[in-house]
C-alpha cells in the first residue's frame, strides 16, 4: 500500500548519512511536526536516497525547519507469532526552510574544525606518541 505525504517540521537530530551499496547513499532524518499550537508534536522518521540524501546531508542541521514530500509504504510482517506493521516514509522532494544563518554557522564551524585538524602535526593529536628528546634533530 502506498500513500503520498506532505510534511513541514523541524529536524530533531543531525541527519544520519550512510552508504547502503557501492556509491549509493541514504540519509535518515527525524522530524517533529506540530499540528496545532500548544499541542504535542508528532515525530516521524523519514529516508531519502541519492541526490536528496546528499542535499540533506550537506545543508540540513538539527533544529532546522524542513518541508518534505514523498510516499509512505506499510509493511506487514510476523514476529513471535503476532502480526506487526511498519510504516516507511520515503522522501521524493525536500526544501530547507527557515534560518540560513544557523546552517552557515554550523558549516563554518565544521570547516574551522577540519582546518585545525589538518594544520596540527600528527604527534600533536596523540600525546602518548610524542617524539622523545633524543629523537629530535636539534
Amino acid at each position: 500500500m502506498f500513500a503520498d505525504f506532505h510534511m513541514m517540521g523541524n529536524l530533531t537530530q543531525f541527519p544520519d548519512y550512510r552508504a547502503y551499496a557501492q556509491d549509493k547513499f541514504l540519509c535518515n532524518i527525524s522530524i517533529a511536526v506540530n499540528r496545532t499550537k500548544g499541542a504535542d508534536a508528532d515525530y516521524y522518521n523519514l529516508t531519502a536516497f541519492g541526490e536528496k540524501a546528499d542535499y540533506i546531508h550537506k545543508y540540513a542541521t538539527k533544529g532546522q525547519r524542513i518541508y518534505v514530500e514523498g510516499y509512505m509504504s506499510q509493511k506487514v510482517y510476523e514476529k513471535d507469532g503476532k502480526k506487526q506493521r511498519a510504516t516507511n516514509y520515503t522522501i521524493t522532494k525536500v526544501e530547507l526552510c527557515g534560518d540560513g544563518k544557523a546552517r552557515a554557522q554550523d558549516e563554518n564551524q565544521r570547516k574551522a574544525e577540519q582546518a585545525v585538524q589538518q594544520a596540527q602535526p600528527e604527534w600533536a593529536t596523540a600525546p602518548n606518541e610524542m617524539p622523545m628528546d633524543d629523537q629530535l634533530p636539534f
